[in-house]
């Protein structure tokens, strides 16, 4: 993690993964176990367990449907905190090690959010998110400027906050939809998946012995919730560095490096 031109080191193990592949492997799933995929269709809104306007009625609605959750909404649960984040892909990235991944704070970055590169098996995931949209344009003009030669460039709506209620009497959130993501390095997938596989089981339980989707929360959280309270912190402390003189920053990353080393 780079605060300025300070660096620190946090040993911190990750995965990596091709998120396209994942999602092809997960469509083949669902049609193999009889599921149907709907492709170019958009739902608007869910009352009382339908689906609006295709009219599919469920006994439970999993809302897996990213940081500006439709189901979400329809449920009357307050949005995390939206920024945005754009990536691409960067083939020569010689100055970084593979084994390691990257994340930049700085007020020459953007003081309200981060930098990352990632290493992928054949290129770099390159990027920059920001939790206050207004200012995002002139960082991201700096973030290109800087990486020319990034390719295949694409922006979505990511969570800043710590995650959301995540269920009701008749849904689920998983994901981003509930801000299950470890904010300090944007990442959600991993915990997209450990949530998943909870909510799968409590809709199994729910549906077969009459359980409260309550499960689901209580199961995620006695996995994941110490993770994400920690990368929240770390997210807003690196922010704080940003913004402050290198001299005060300092002495904040050694205290940092006593506490994660």
């Amino acid at each position: 993690m780079f605060v300025g031109k300070d660096r620190i080191s946090l040993p911190v193990t990750f995965l990596m993964i091709d998120k396209k592949t994942v999602e092809k492997e997960l469509g083949r799933q669902v049609e193999r176990f009889g599921g149907e995929i709907r492709m170019g269709e958009k739902v608007k809104r869910i009352e009382e367990g339908i689906v609006l306007p295709q009219n599919i009625r469920a006994k439970v609605v999993v809302g897996a449907d990213g940081a500006r959750s439709v189901v979400r909404e329809s449920a009357g649960i307050s949005s995390p905190k939206i920024g945005i984040g754009v990536e691409g892909k960067m083939n020569d990235m010689e100055e970084l090690e593979k084994e390691k991944a990257y994340v930049w704070f700085g007020r020459d970055i953007t003081p309200d959010g981060y930098a990352w590169a990632f290493p992928k098996a054949k290129y770099w995931n390159v990027g920059i998110g920001s939790c206050n949209i207004k200012s995002f344009k002139i960082y991201l003009q700096r973030f290109k400027a800087r990486f020319k030669e990034i390719k295949e460039l694409r922006g979505a709506g990511i969570p800043f906050s710590l995650p959301t209620k995540s269920y009701g009497k008749d849904f689920i959130l998983v994901g981003d939809s509930a801000s299950q993501i470890m904010t300090a390095v944007g990442a959600g997938n991993l915990p997209s998946m450990i949530c998943g596989y909870e909510g799968a089981r409590a809709i199994i339980s729910h549906l077969e012995k009459g359980t409260d989707l309550k499960d689901y929360e209580k199961r995620w959280r006695r996995e994941l919730g110490l993770i994400f309270y920690e990368s929240f912190m770390l997210c807003k402390m690196g922010q704080i560095l940003s913004r402050v003189d290198t001299d005060i920053s300092r002495p904040m990353i050694r205290l940092l490096k006593k506490i994660f080393a």
